[in-house]
């Protein structure tokens, strides 16, 4: 019973019942499609990530991207899913952990959530504090997001063989559907752990400006007052992705400091390692497998796995010069 619930799961949320369904021209498609997107998916991890050590640590891109990709890609090489998997484990406690204090940090040097929403009203921000904004919003409109997030989503937790790979690794149904249940649950904490501290930085922002006009006209400043964050400039596209890294080290106690650098460095390497690994499977049983070598031995297919991870390693670090121009 339990055997048939993992393989109709497997024939109905993977690409092999395009296959067997539609025949391998659209297998390979998809499989193609999915390989391109886990690429630029690194590019945009590693990005992320580069972002965080330049600011909290000085570290410049060609320094941090090539150091943690190659630690990730040799775990995840040298290991499998397995690795991978309890690697995982480990990096979510410190990762939701860090969040937490990392929130409770965000709302206490704020003075509470309340006072982040006065300062976001003063500023004209009302729509920063909702989820819903108008369909002809340029940003985030609230059709785009019924409408576009919900394909996407779709995509990621049906599809996507980063996710379907945990739920067919499990030991058995109880657990695929217990580990489903909890990812959904802990999906809810970024808006909580992620969000909320990104929009205490923009009122710690908006708050110097208030304050840098107020002492201009000699009026009394605020106790929140931090010169620092006038020179942030959070409203650009590009300081606005720096705004989480401006308030650890602009607010944040030391021993929180490194807390939050080893936080989001495990979210980084994990998501990094799920990527890889599922880049290879898909390229190892998708394409090699199907097209190039239907005859491949187990041990054969293991070195195209780790070689695909290689080169998955290897086309996120030619991803730098082009992120470094952006």
């Amino acid at each position: 019973k339990e055997g048939a619930f993992l393989f109709l799961l497997f024939l109905h949320f993977s690409v092999f019942h395009l296959h067997y369904r539609f025949g391998s021209a659209p297998r390979l498609l998809l499989s193609s499609i999915t390989l391109v997107c886990y690429i630029i998916r690194i590019a945009t991890i590693v990005y992320a990530g580069s972002i965080l050590l330049e600011v909290i640590l000085g570290w410049n891109i060609y320094v941090s991207v090539p150091a943690i990709m190659t630690i990730t890609g040799i775990y995840t090489l040298g290991g499998g899913l397995a690795a991978v998997m309890y690697t995982d484990t480990l990096q979510m406690f410190i990762f939701v952990f860090g969040g937490i204090i990392g929130t409770i940090t965000a709302l206490y040097k704020i003075e509470g959530w309340s006072n982040a929403r006065n300062i976001m009203e003063a500023a004209n921000l009302t729509d920063f504090t909702s989820m819903y904004r108008p369909p002809d919003a340029k940003e985030y409109a609230i059709t785009g997001m019924l409408i576009g997030q919900m394909i996407g989503s779709m995509w990621y937790w049906c599809i996507d063989q980063e996710l379907v790979q945990r739920v067919l690794s499990a030991k058995n149904t109880d657990h695929a559907k217990g580990g489903t249940i909890l990812a959904g649950f802990l999906k809810l904490l970024p808006v909580f752990i992620i969000t909320i501290p990104g929009m205490i930085a923009r009122a710690f922002y908006e708050r110097c400006k208030m304050d840098h006009l107020a002492s201009e006209v000699g009026w009394a400043i605020s106790s929140l007052h931090n010169p620092a964050w006038c020179s942030t400039n959070l409203t650009d596209g590009d300081n606005a992705n720096k705004a989480y890294p401006y308030l650890i080290i602009y607010e944040f106690p030391v021993g929180v400091v490194g807390l939050m650098i080893a936080s989001m460095l495990a979210a980084m390497m994990s998501s990094l390692a799920a990527v890889f690994n599922s880049a290879s499977t898909v390229f190892t049983i998708d394409i090699y497998k199907r097209f190039i070598d239907t005859t491949a031995s187990e041990e054969r297919l293991v070195r195209v796995g780790q070689g695909a991870t290689v080169c998955c390693v290897a086309l996120g670090m030619a991803w730098i010069p082009v992120m470094k121009s952006q």
